[in-house]
């Protein structure tokens, strides 16, 4: 992807060079066009040696007179960041006084233009800088909320207004609209759900939750809207992505069943409890009364949703070790799912050699309702793109 990005003379401008390196990180080639008064914060020599490109400030350029066409011909997707009140004016009424502003109005509207604003809080709030910013939105521009919170000056406080996180940034711009799930609601799950003995203990598992998100970030990249729905994880949740937390299996089931109706696509990636305590103390158990749990099964939550399946997609995983194909074939047809994926603890000798299960890698097989079969290993994130690419090239 190439992106141009256009810096304007924010305090958080300094923010805007670990976004780059990022994206170059990633294989992303970017280039950077300056206001004047941005170069007066950072030198342009700092944005060249990360970008690895030449930094445009001005206008009147003798090696090229047309400067602003060049790059609005060259770019992709086109961001303003951070975006000042003064720059948002600016486009927004079509001036066209510096490099900056005039590429932002002569990019195209055929591809996509983000804005992300950063400034004072009264001037985020002041109406004028609201309505341009509404002005671009309605024509076309995405735009990347500012957040809420401390100030760079101690005299403002909290407030809304500063830049939003790296990684919200260079997600937005990463994101393909028009991607493979353009257009659907995924509702997937993760992390592992827990069943409380008393008010301290409970019966809980090892799921780190990230092949949940590793699924919420790819198909969220790829255009899909994502509503994550998570118990315990060892990562948080993306700021950019709707989640909610639950507990139990039972308020896992009663918050799937809210979304499920309306949600095209489920990835129930959840290591959700299978047993809970038939009765739980609402105070601490001493240690000596507690010889024995008489335990009861926890909701079945694909049995359960499964006689609300319309038209939706619904992928499930199994864990095993032993028999692990036959037994998530099994599994995948008592559910009426259209995908399971299984995952393989391995043993030898007695001993686990490998186990999925709070591991950042995994060795998958991925199997459908009419009985083929694929096999991938790598990364989690590599996974959820197999995954994604394997499964929705054929349904969307």
């Amino acid at each position: 992807m190439k992106i141009l990005i256009g810096v304007s003379s924010s305090v958080s401008i300094y923010k805007v060079l670990n976004i780059i390196r990022k994206l170059t990180k990633k294989k992303h080639e970017v280039k950077v066009i300056m206001t004047k008064n941005a170069t007066k914060m950072i030198s342009p020599l700092l944005f060249e040696s990360i970008s690895h490109n030449k930094v445009f400030v001005d206008n009147f350029n003798e090696e090229d007179p047309l400067i602003h066409i060049t790059l609005a011909k060259w770019g992709d997707v086109f961001v303003l960041l951070p975006a000042t009140a003064n720059i948002i004016g600016k486009v927004a009424n079509g001036i066209c006084d510096d490099l900056v502003s005039t590429t932002a109005v002569a990019f195209p509207y055929s591809k996509r233009r983000i804005l992300v604003p950063a400034m004072n809080k009264e001037m985020w709030a002041n109406p004028i800088v609201q309505e341009n910013t509404s002005k671009l939105i309605k024509f076309g521009w995405e735009i990347i909320e500012p957040e809420e919170g401390l100030f760079a000056s101690p005299l403002e406080g909290i407030g809304k207004g500063r830049l939003p996180d790296e990684k919200t940034i260079v997600y937005n711009i990463l994101r393909n609209p028009n991607g493979i799930l353009k257009s659907k609601k995924v509702l997937i799950t993760a992390g592992a759900t827990k069943e409380y003995i008393d008010n301290v203990r409970f019966i809980s598992n090892d799921s780190s939750g990230l092949m949940g998100l590793s699924l919420a970030l790819e198909c969220y990249l790829e255009g899909a809207e994502v509503i994550l729905i998570h118990g315990e994880m060892k990562y948080k949740p993306f700021k950019f992505i709707k989640s909610t937390k639950v507990t139990s299996t039972e308020e896992m089931l009663s918050k799937i069943l809210e979304e499920f109706p309306k949600s095209d696509i489920l990835f129930m990636s959840a290591a959700v409890s299978d047993f809970r305590p038939k009765n739980k103390s609402t105070t601490k158990i001493p240690k000596n009364l507690l010889s024995t749990i008489e335990l009861e099964k926890t909701p079945d939550i694909l049995k359960s949703i499964s006689t609300y399946k319309n038209k939706q997609v619904v992928i499930g995983f199994a864990l095993g070790d032993e028999n692990i194909e036959d037994y998530a074939i099994q599994k995948m047809k008592e559910k009426k799912l259209d995908y399971i994926v299984a995952n393989r603890i391995e043993i030898e000798n007695n001993k686990i050699v490998f186990n999925p299960m709070g591991n950042i890698n995994n060795k998958i097989i991925l199997i459908s309702k009419d009985g083929s079969k694929e096999y991938f290993s790598g990364s989690k994130l590599k996974i959820a793109r197999f995954l994604i690419e394997k499964i929705f090239h054929k349904t969307t």
